[in-house]
């Protein structure tokens, strides 16, 4: 998820883009659609018994406060399923993945020891807790307790529902007296991050769902986003504490042979995400922007767009160019999730006023390519 809170947007119209590598080809053509207005972070269900889709949604403007809603996969029969739950509705809502059997979610909810800031925000998951959810019977249950000002982010499931996968982020206990009662804990929140694998069991009970806790920091001390635990770990990282997204990497499931997918040390890379056939992978990237460089640009200064990039020739294609005509508005792509044949891919996009900073509004597209990726 994009490290901006409650950045969004409005954008209309259709993009096509077409280009072809002698090697293995990228996508010849592409489609570009808006799917629903009023939408945040989504997930798309890959098995074989459905292809709905979750995603979160402010329900409160006043508070920007957010529910967990399901809908078709062309947009159709929105419904909410956690508005008005006890313990879950009224807060910060969403960052939901599929369990693979269909039925059952997971979600960051914001506990009580939050401030409702935008750290508490699912974009950042500080003090949010994970909450299984039954889509059919809309029962709830805690998994995952977050103590204060710690930090739960980006909840995955393995492929068979075995495993789970969340950045996780501990204190560090440097205070940095600038930015008490700015920062949870006035610490530099963009540091202190790994990443939490822990085993899953449906039949248990609460907190007892989860055991064996491993929290890796393969690449060493900083921030870890998660995108992904199959037969490798797929994760955003960035060294030191810096205040940006660095790059994509894959990682084997115990933190070994460490691969850097993208390596663009300057620009924000994030979100790398492999289609079915792991023949290409997708991810948000600054790149079209060369004014945005780290160090010196800063988050509230920043655009994206969604790439592509094949594995066999290397090759890397800009999908979006959203930002390429708006002079009023700063344009971000964010999170995003395959379809199950590989042949679409829905993603989070945000219009920002840049006179007026608060004025935004989040929108759910998707883009359909011409064969399977």
């Amino acid at each position: 998820m994009m490290k901006q809170l409650f950045a969004s947007f409005i954008i209309a119209g259709i993009v096509v883009g077409c280009k072809e590598n002698s090697k293995e080809p990228l996508p010849s053509g592409f489609e570009i659609n808006k799917l629903i207005d009023n939408g945040g972070r989504v997930a798309w269900y890959k098995g074989s018994s459905h292809s709905k889709m979750l995603f979160d949604r402010i329900t409160d403007p006043s508070t920007k406060n957010s529910d967990l809603f399901i809908m078709n996969s062309n947009g159709s029969a929105i419904q909410c399923l956690t508005c008005g739950l006890p313990n879950i509705t009224g807060r910060f809502v969403g960052q939901p993945d599929w369990h693979p059997d269909g039925i059952h979610c997971i979600i960051q909810v914001e506990n009580d020891n939050s401030n409702h800031t935008q750290f508490e925000h699912m974009a950042w998951g500080f003090n949010n807790d994970l909450w299984l959810l039954n889509t059919q019977t809309l029962e709830v249950e805690k998994i995952f307790t977050t103590d204060l000002n710690l930090a739960a982010l980006h909840p995955h499931f393995n492929t068979n529902g075995s495993k789970l996968l969340f950045a996780n982020r501990i204190p560090t206990g440097n205070i940095i007296p600038a930015l008490i009662g700015i920062t949870p804990g006035g610490e530099n929140h963009w540091d202190g991050w790994g990443m939490h694998i822990a085993d899953f069991d449906m039949s248990q009970i609460n907190t007892n769902k989860l055991s064996n806790h491993l929290l890796l920091k393969p690449n060493g001390m900083g921030f870890y986003e998660t995108h992904s635990i199959e037969d490798k770990l797929t994760y955003s990282y960035t060294p030191n504490g810096q205040g940006y997204v660095d790059d994509c990497y894959q990682s084997d499931l115990d933190g070994n042979n460490i691969i850097n997918l993208i390596n663009s040390p300057s620009s924000w890379e994030e979100h790398a995400s492999f289609s079915p056939s792991k023949k290409n992978f997708i991810f948000i990237s600054s790149r079209h922007n060369n004014s945005w460089n780290y160090p010196g640009s800063t988050p509230s200064e920043l655009s994206t767009e969604l790439y592509i990039k094949n594995i066999a020739s290397g090759e890397i294609q800009q999908l979006t160019k959203f930002n390429e005509n708006s002079t009023d508005f700063t344009i971000l792509t964010s999170d995003f999730d395959w379809n199950r044949e590989g042949d679409k891919a829905v993603f989070l996009v945000a219009k920002r006023s840049k006179s007026n900073p608060s004025l935004y509004v989040n929108e759910i597209w998707y883009i359909e390519f011409n064969e399977p990726k």
